[in-house]
């Protein structure tokens, strides 16, 4: 059973303004319409320096996904999109989940994932559409569990949302489609069909939550470490490796009566030859 309604939707989204907060957790946010319990700012539409993950291609395989938790629904008729790993010149970088007005009623978001393909790791990028498209079979949770969602759907202007479904954030940290340790769940022939369909990118409050993620210090990862609980005693190299050194002792002084007087100069004359 499908819970409560979570309000009317609202129409295309054509936002003149955009306006970034920043909420107690920390967390940035973008919205459409001003909200005069929060500072905000004004973002320009025009920035040239809206980044984009479309086609994203790197040799290295993404991180598994990460943990968090879901914060409550802002507002009416916003829909959650999954958190996702990004790449860039600097690496992979993490785009936490967010809920998102859609672009206009009637349309759900198919989640992008990253795919094996010819010994790289490629990136589809998520889209909007009347139906929800394949995923690769990535797990994200909260309704997105590897093929379709479950979250909720649209009854007409409104969109009832499944809140079992969207409290469920248990998934797999795998993050990636194909190769080694990778998915395996493949497109149906429908999947495929509904793929080559017309369909919305990615909002502007969604680039601009990219861009914003883009710019956040990454920690470097740390190097493996084997922690070892056992040395054996026959490797004498390991014993020299791991025991503690003794600390050198220092040479005793010499005893006062053992220690040598300093003589006095012994001066020589000479006799004058006769």
């Amino acid at each position: 059973m499908f819970g409560m309604l979570c309000g009317l939707a609202r129409g295309p989204l054509q936002a003149a303004e955009v306006y970034k907060s920043v909420d107690a957790q920390g967390h940035v946010v973008y919205s459409d319409h001003p909200d005069l319990s929060v500072p905000q700012t004004r973002v320009d539409l025009q920035e040239p320096n809206v980044y984009s993950d479309d086609g994203a291609t790197t040799a290295q395989a993404p991180p598994p996904l990460q943990d968090g938790e879901q914060p409550p629904c802002p507002q009416d008729g916003y829909l959650w999109t999954p958190g996702y790993w990004a790449w860039n010149a600097g690496g992979y970088f993490w785009v936490p989940g967010e809920w998102v007005l859609p672009p206009r009623v009637g349309v759900l978001w198919t989640p992008g994932y990253w795919e094996y393909l010819d010994k790289v790791y490629v990136f589809h990028r998520g889209y909007w559409a009347t139906y929800v498209g394949y995923y690769g079979g990535i797990n994200y949770g909260y309704g997105y569990f590897g093929s379709g969602f479950t979250g909720g759907r649209w009854s007409g202007n409104v969109f009832s949302y499944d809140h079992a479904e969207y409290a469920r954030a248990t998934h797999r940290q795998v993050s990636y489609h194909g190769g080694a340790g990778g998915t395996s769940l493949a497109p149906t022939a429908q999947e495929r069909a509904l793929a080559l369909e017309p369909h919305l990118g990615p909002t502007l409050p969604q680039r601009l939550s990219l861009t914003h993620a883009a710019g956040m210090p990454r920690p470097r990862p740390t190097p493996p470490q084997t922690v070892r609980t056992h040395m054996p005693t026959s490797t004498p190299e390991r014993q020299r490796v791991t025991a503690t050194p003794a600390p050198l002792r220092q040479p005793p002084a010499p005893h006062p009566r053992t220690t040598p007087s300093r003589a006095a100069p012994v001066r020589l004359s000479r006799t004058p030859r006769p």
